[in-house]
């Protein structure tokens, strides 16, 4: 009865489709005989590397490899980038795929390889992972150690890879409460859609339930006193091809609206609330940009604050864009949020702190099709939700939430 308690809308977007039409091909040789070990070869899809979805077609013969410095965000880390021919090598980490791909094919790589980090035990091993826009030439993903390796002595390599690609209409919805300061702006906000290997329970049903609960509860609640700033929940779409939905909001904002952006005081991400073999993962935001690190740092105290007061283990979780905070963080909004861990690897103090098994992934259905409700732990979930609900609920009702945000109280 009476004005609804949230003003629900719909943003439509456009995003690429992409389908692999037949298995992709990686071998590569090298001249350096004897010493090259096991260069010489032709590796195994999905066991000794993997494409990247928005990968382009085609055929790269006999290509020497370059080694990219840094981690090839910027384009002074092609200074030197051979005019014609090459496959650009690139360490994973520090931007998005797409970041360096996009730069990669500027300075004219025929086809590119990313290794994985390194510099953990969950980031050495063969990941999977979606470029979200589309480049025209291969692109695969391998291990650390084949990565360095192909870098080193001369080596030559051979992709192929045969893809298509179409538009789609997706979708983000949002959701304003109807109370609160419109010119002081909480988002909240979570994924809702998976990869195509599976249902996409944990990743990320278990945020979009949080987020959706959590709604629900200010909406019964908005008739009570108490709400200083409005709250906008948000689920986005195609955030597994790239965070295309939090980049679309952000970027319309930015493009048309750039006064509306500037209202936005924080963000709060949910993803990957119920990993079962999961820790309590509370963002770093020491870590972030230093444009934001003050606000980012104050939310994640927040959240540290619920824990410790309800005996909650908790520890840094990386912030490093990966998640529908990016984009926002990019516009110079302060950030935090909750995740539970993906394909990462469980260490033995983390069992001791949490539970659990050692050297195991924190979800071993991460981007696979057991990733069903199978797959949740449920207590880990309600716990991670909870401390969710609080500091969504501490920052509706905050006077002078820029302030707070910005404020260095140290």
């Amino acid at each position: 009865e009476g004005a609804p308690s949230l003003q629900v809308r719909v943003q439509p977007f456009q995003v690429h489709s992409f389908e692999e039409l037949s298995t992709p091909e990686f071998s590569s040789w090298s001249s350096d005989g004897a010493e090259a070990g096991d260069l010489n070869r032709t590796y195994e899809y999905r066991t000794d590397f993997a494409s990247l979805g928005y990968e382009g077609s085609g055929v790269v013969t006999d290509a020497p490899t370059w080694a990219v410095p840094q981690f090839g965000c910027n384009d002074g880390d092609y200074a030197g980038f051979p005019a014609t021919g090459h496959v650009a090598l690139i360490r994973r980490g520090s931007c998005l795929f797409h970041d360096k791909a996009g730069l990669a094919e500027k300075y004219g790589a025929v086809g590119i390889v990313i290794f994985n980090e390194g510099n953990t035990d969950g980031r050495k091993g063969l990941f999977r992972g979606t470029l979200g826009t589309l480049v025209s030439v291969p692109v695969f993903a391998v291990s650390t150690s084949l990565g360095e390796a192909l870098a080193s002595g001369s080596v030559r390599v051979n992709m192929k890879t045969h893809t298509k690609a179409e538009l789609l209409g997706v979708s983000n919805v949002i959701a304003d409460t109807t109370h609160g300061d419109p010119n002081s702006v909480v988002t909240v906000g979570a994924h809702f859609d998976s990869v195509g290997a599976g249902p996409g329970i944990n990743d990320n049903g278990s945020g979009t339930t949080a987020v959706l609960e959590i709604a629900l509860l200010f909406a019964s609640l908005l008739d009570k006193p108490g709400l200083v700033n409005k709250v906008r929940f948000c689920w986005w779409g195609a955030e597994e091809e790239g965070l295309l939905g939090s980049a679309h909001y952000v970027r319309n904002l930015n493009d048309t609206a750039p006064q509306e952006l500037h209202k936005i005081a924080l963000n709060l991400n949910f993803d990957m609330l119920g990993s079962p073999n999961g820790v309590y993962g509370v963002y770093d935001g020491a870590s972030g940009p230093e444009d934001i690190k003050t606000g980012s740092v104050k939310l994640q105290r927040m959240f540290e604050e619920f824990m410790d007061r309800h005996k909650l283990p908790h520890q840094p979780s990386a912030f490093n864009g990966r998640s529908d905070y990016g984009p926002f963080i990019q516009h110079g909004i302060p950030a935090s949020g909750l995740d539970s861990g993906a394909e990462g690897v469980k260490t033995m103090e983390e069992r001791t702190k949490f539970g659990g098994l050692a050297k195991a992934w924190y979800d071993p259905c991460y981007h696979q099709a057991c990733d069903t409700i199978d797959n949740i732990n449920q207590r880990g979930q309600l716990d991670l939700a909870r401390s969710a609900s609080y500091v969504v609920e501490t920052l509706g009702a905050k006077p002078n939430l820029r302030e707070f945000v910005h404020r260095d109280d140290d």
